[in-house]
């Protein structure tokens, strides 16, 4: 945990070369008409309980979080009422290690969403979303949208992905593309790539 033993435990974060970690119990939120633009990674701690606010983050509106390439880790929930915006290739993952966790990403998609702690479950909270690249389980259960939920890149689940009786998309034109559902069934799938596998 940041700042234990160490430093000034009042302190709830510890910056280290750009790269910021919030201590556990904490919640990390950009004001309302504020902007945040990382210098490094964000790394919030992972969630035991959804009930806590513990690893959540909350983008206030009118303001924006601008990760670039800076890699997200959120341990709690996300709500997004203002701007995510990021660049491509960048990845935020998703490390609750508790069910219950929301998924509220509003205006501003993300790219590459990992989901990587056992014992964590997160949804999204509204009927459709859409990721610019890939959507990777590699632990934990992920609830699709109840209607779509579109991805530009490749699908892997090495967890659990419930599909909520909603379709998943796939717009990639990139022959690198692939689907992967593991043990999951799927819903509806909807192939709208040129040449995706």
């Amino acid at each position: 945990s940041c700042n234990t033993g160490t430093g000034d435990t009042d302190i709830p974060f510890c910056v280290d070369q750009g790269n910021l970690s919030l201590s556990s119990g904490s919640k990390l939120i950009v004001w309302t008409g504020k902007t945040f633009t990382p210098g490094g990674s964000v790394a919030l701690t992972s969630s035991s309980n959804s009930s806590n606010p513990d690893g959540d983050l909350r983008i206030e509106a009118s303001s924006v979080l601008s990760m670039g390439l800076n890699p997200l880790t959120i341990g709690g929930d996300f709500t997004n009422l203002g701007t995510l915006t990021v660049s491509s290739g960048q990845e935020s993952i998703f490390t609750a290690s508790s069910s219950g966790h929301v998924i509220d990403n509003g205006t501003g998609a993300f790219y590459h969403m990992i989901f990587d702690r056992s014992g964590g479950g997160y949804s999204f909270s509204d009927a459709s979303n859409t990721l610019d690249g890939d959507l990777t389980i590699k632990a934990g259960t992920l609830t699709a949208p109840s209607t779509n939920l579109t991805l530009g890149g490749s699908f892997l689940n090495q967890g659990t992905f419930t599909h909520n009786s909603g379709t998943l998309t796939f717009t990639s034109s990139s022959s690198q593309s692939s689907l992967d559902p593991g043990g999951s069934p799927l819903n509806n799938l909807t192939l709208n790539n040129s040449s995706g596998t």
